[in-house]
């Protein structure tokens, strides 16, 4: 094995990396595995440039083969579970975190990526517990309490999950996620005014949001501004002009809109 030219083949590798020259990348990393069969790093930097690429079975298999030949650090097991979340793989997800908080119990993204994937399997319990975890050893992390906020939703304890969502904000104002969850909520304990506003706030962050326009398009249906809805509306079809929410908003919204006016002229 030359050390020299390993070296040069993984310096590669994070260079082009770093300039997204994701397929070169690939093949720097795949000479530095033959410079060296017996090193876990670069199979662990594969699997991160897969990861990027959203080739998930790619990812599992380099990750599990820097982890066999001994690259057992936490974060090597902690992506590998985020990409078993990806494929919808949780249990595998869980085996992953837990063996990453084994070797560092004081990783808080961890416990929370632990809590995420608990809720995805309706173990609620054991998701609040990883929760509570994760925010004993960072309280102003804002990802902890969005995690926490959907797991009091899949409950359809609204009001606990607003608390949350609340705090997310307040620590993170420009998290367009925690804005729109925060708006779902307000939603779902009919508080339309201000569910308004917090979608109004997601998209101020990121226009590009579909969900969040969806979602302001039906808030101010329930408040009956049927032409700022219309407006909503169609600003979310130029993004999606397929969506399917949407196509049914416009329609209901035409519908109410019909109303009204026969309405008026009955009163002419």
């Amino acid at each position: 094995m030359s050390t020299d030219l390993f070296t040069s083949y993984m310096n590669m590798g994070r260079s082009l990396s770093k300039e997204r020259s994701y397929n070169e990348s690939i093949d720097a990393y795949r000479n530095a595995v033959g410079s060296d069969p017996l090193s876990g790093e670069p199979w662990y930097c594969l699997g991160n440039i897969y990861y990027k690429l959203s080739e998930f079975n790619n990812a599992v298999e380099a990750y599990s083969r820097a982890i066999r030949l001994n690259y057992k650090d936490s974060d090597a097991l902690f992506n590998l579970g985020n990409t078993y979340v990806e494929l919808n793989c949780y249990n595998k997800a869980l085996i992953a975190y837990k063996q990453s908080l084994d070797i560092d119990p004081d990783k808080y993204d961890v416990w929370c990526a632990k809590g995420n994937a608990h809720v995805y399997l309706c173990e609620y319990e054991k998701a609040l517990a990883s929760f509570k975890a994760a925010i004993k050893i960072d309280p102003s992390n804002d990802s902890i309490w969005i995690g926490m906020g959907n797991y009091y939703s899949d409950l359809k304890k609204h009001k606990e999950a607003l608390d949350c969502y609340t705090k997310a904000v307040e620590l993170n104002p420009e998290e367009y996620i925690a804005w729109y969850n925060k708006g779902n909520a307000l939603y779902d304990l009919e508080r339309y005014n201000e569910a308004l506003g917090s979608y109004q706030e997601a998209i101020k962050i990121n226009s590009n949001d579909i969900a969040s326009w969806v979602n302001m398009t039906e808030t101010l249906i329930c408040l009956k501004h049927y032409d700022e809805a219309l407006l909503s509306c169609k600003k979310g079809l130029a993004l999606e002009r397929n969506n399917i929410n949407l196509l049914d908003s416009l329609g209901d919204i035409n519908l109410l809109l019909n109303n009204d006016e026969n309405k008026e002229n009955k009163v002419k």
